[in-house]
């Protein structure tokens, strides 16, 4: 046998760097243990996340989130970014948090593209200058302006000031490192950017990157990028070629004290049969086989270190109609005890094997074979064979009256049958954000009666989505049956979504899951209790552990209550909503308002944005000049809690009006439709009942 590392080069020669295991500050690292497989994920949805998607990422160690995610719903990749953060940190506040941020391509969806300049763009002057393209699309960044390097630079740190993000992933590095591109010395110019990011990052924050590459031109694996990088994510690495090489460049990084992050899917993945299994849970199953995930996994166990992260999907987008396999946790493999090993790998022929206290890993890197061997878990010496009756919560009363059923889920379909998404459907919870089409038995002006849907149903539908020139937009259920009910109708059944009783009504929502008005999950509430009781109570079930891991003689679910309490601020829950315009039905209208409550936004601004409007009723009654905004380019703020609706024009370098600001039409006549409505303001009020709560 040879132990770890003994046989494996893992830079060619003249590739040495000046990477050292003093870098960094190892006390903001994500929290660690030998106790399982440590679990990141990347991922991106382009709308809200659902409650359940939250969860799942809240029970991961690193939470990469990707491109795209959230524009849709909040209108720009950033706010959609920090607000999935904000709904992770809330379930687990120890999750780490990373915004993705691309080295060379540049991704639509983002705020700060508004201040993008083309000139920043590399050009390719064996194509007549013509903007050279990643994939023949995306422009590619040029980092020998100084101007973008800027640019660049400030998008991290934005993001990075606020507290739920934790830190930066940096993605396309070896692209920004490629000697094929067409601007000469590109690599020293990105290293420079990367660099002075390194240098103005916030202590406490991380910066990682798509950066390390084994058995490639590099001579050193571009393991020189963890002289900035505190960690590095690994993919491509499963081609023969490649196996013992990344072995060695992740050995190597983890004894520097860098993070590893390794991107793993189902080794030899039988893709049309997966690709016909529709059932997301059956295909949790059928991924999680031992023929797919042991190599996997073995492999990286062999040179698993503190700091070490492990990554096992199909895919990275959480848009159900895809039903993709991302969820770490859900695979036993991946949860079962582990323990601390009991030295490095070892090897015979092309043999591997390693011990953990909990776990054997023997690995063939040259047939891909791998046989994973649970070991029965050491018995405590205290420890008896009797019978643990744990009972973690107060019992649940066997009688309760009845309550009246609470609908908390329902389905939302397809938008049209000549989408992507045709025949779909999903159980969404009601505080989830989906687009609203309504329906109606009786005919109405504008709205559209679709032949399709009268066919398959026998009975007249009429559907819309919009009220006049206004989309009914993206709410949740509560507010989707308000607004159908403002127009005179409901919301559609699911049926009548899928037979297209609301389809090709305008506003881009086709392809999108509509809100329905069939109910999915029921949950009886009991109104003294926040436990929902889904399934008739049982008597207690003794629990037998044998052997168990040592247990607290003493437990206290809570800490204990200070007798004193030092003062806490105030916090505002109502602010005031004014009408959007003088020359409106709603003239001179204010009103209180939850925080919790939807209505549209306006921004206003104290410095001048392009195409924001500067009113003369507004400079001439308050003596300052104010710019307001209904919308981003083409995209409306929308209707909003007004958390959101702070972000929303935070985002846009703006903030939410004053109620003065709203009554004097700083932000009239800014499009959207919205001057009839009331306005979130930035004017802070009391409570109905009169105080501030």
């Amino acid at each position: 046998p040879v132990v770890a590392g003994s046989e494996f080069v893992t830079f060619k020669e003249g590739g040495e760097t000046n990477v050292t295991d003093d870098f960094g500050n190892k006390s903001i690292y994500p929290e660690w243990s030998w106790d399982n497989v440590r679990k990141w994920v990347a991922i991106r949805r382009d709308v809200q996340f659902d409650r359940d998607q939250i969860a799942a990422l809240a029970a991961q160690d690193i939470v990469m989130i990707e491109k795209t995610t959230g524009w849709k719903t909040y209108g720009s990749v950033e706010v959609g970014t920090l607000e999935t953060a904000k709904a992770i940190k809330r379930v687990n506040p120890h999750v780490t948090v990373l915004f993705y941020l691309n080295s060379m391509v540049h991704y639509g969806g983002y705020l700060a593209n508004e201040n993008f300049k083309n000139e920043w763009s590399m050009r390719n002057p064996r194509r007549g200058g013509d903007y050279y393209k990643w994939r023949g699309k995306y422009l590619s960044y040029d980092h020998t302006n100084l101007e973008f390097r800027e640019w660049w630079i400030q998008r991290a740190l934005d993001m990075v000031a606020h507290d739920e993000i934790d830190g930066v992933f940096i993605d396309g590095i070896v692209k920004a490192d490629a000697r094929y591109l067409p601007t000469k010395r590109h690599n020293v110019a990105y290293r420079a950017t990367a660099d002075e990011l390194r240098s103005r990052l916030p202590a406490r924050k991380l910066l990682i990157g798509n950066g390390l590459r084994a058995h490639t031109s590099s001579s050193d694996s571009y393991m020189s990028h963890l002289e900035y990088l505190d960690g590095s994510y690994l993919e491509g690495w499963a081609d023969q070629r490649r196996l013992a090489p990344t072995l060695a460049l992740m050995s190597a990084a983890l004894k520097k004290g860098r993070i590893i992050m390794l991107s793993a899917g189902p080794d030899g993945l039988d893709t049309a049969q997966y690709n016909r299994i529709r059932n997301l849970d059956t295909r949790y199953d059928f991924v999680g086989k031992p023929e797919y995930i042991n190599f996997q996994l073995a492999y990286f166990l062999l040179v698993n270190e503190p700091h070490a992260y492990f990554s096992y999907h199909v895919g990275v987008d959480a848009n159900p109609m895809r039903n993709n396999v991302w969820d770490n946790t859900r695979f036993e493999e991946l949860t079962r005890k582990l323990g601390k090993p009991m030295g490095d790998f070892l090897k015979e022929g092309d043999e591997y094997s390693r011990e953990f206290e909990y776990l054997k890993v023997r690995v063939n890197l040259q047939t891909r074979e791998a046989v994973l061997t649970a070991k029965e878990e050491k018995v405590q010496e205290e420890s008896t064979a009797a019978a643990i009756t744990v009972i973690p919560t107060p019992p649940v009363p066997t009688t309760v009256a009845p309550i009246p059923d609470v609908v908390s889920h329902f389905l939302v379909a397809c938008g049209a049958s000549n989408q992507a998404c045709k025949g779909k459907t999903d159980v969404a919870n009601v505080d989830e954000l989906h687009e609203v089409k309504c329906c109606s038995d009786t005919s109405k002006r504008r709205w559209k009666k679709s032949s399709t849907c009268v066919s398959a149903l026998g009975r007249n539908v009429w559907g819309a989505s919009k009220r006049g020139r206004r989309c009914f937009g993206v709410r949740n259920h509560a507010s989707a049956e308000a607004v159908c009910a403002g127009a005179g109708a409901r919301l559609c059944t699911a049926e009548e979504l899928l037979e297209d009783c609301g389809a090709a009504t305008g506003c881009g929502y086709d392809d999108d899951m509509i809100w329905s008005s069939t109910a999915g999950i029921f949950e009886k509430v009991q109104e003294e209790s926040t436990v929902a009781i889904t399934v008739a109570p049982t008597p207690p079930v003794p629990i037998t552990v044998t052997p168990t891991p040592p247990v607290p003689t003493t437990v206290a679910p809570t800490p204990p209550v200070p007798t004193t309490v030092a003062p806490i601020p105030d916090v505002v829950s109502h602010f005031l909503v004014a009408c959007g315009a003088s020359n409106q039905a709603c003239k001179g209208k204010t009103d209180v308002a939850n925080v919790d409550e939807l209505h549209e936004v306006k921004c206003c601004s104290d410095t001048s944005k392009r195409r924001w409007k500067k009113s003369s009723t507004c400079v001439s009654a308050l003596g300052r000049n104010v710019w307001g905004a209904s919308k981003r380019g083409r995209r409306c703020f929308g209707v909003r809690n007004h958390a959101s609706a702070e972000i929303v024009c935070a985002a846009v370098g703006a903030r939410l009006c004053t109620e003065e600001e709203l009554l004097v039409d700083c932000a009239a006549a800014t499009g959207c439709g919205y001057d009839d409505d009331m306005i979130w303001s930035s004017t802070a009020t009391k409570a109905p009942g009169g105080i501030f709560d």
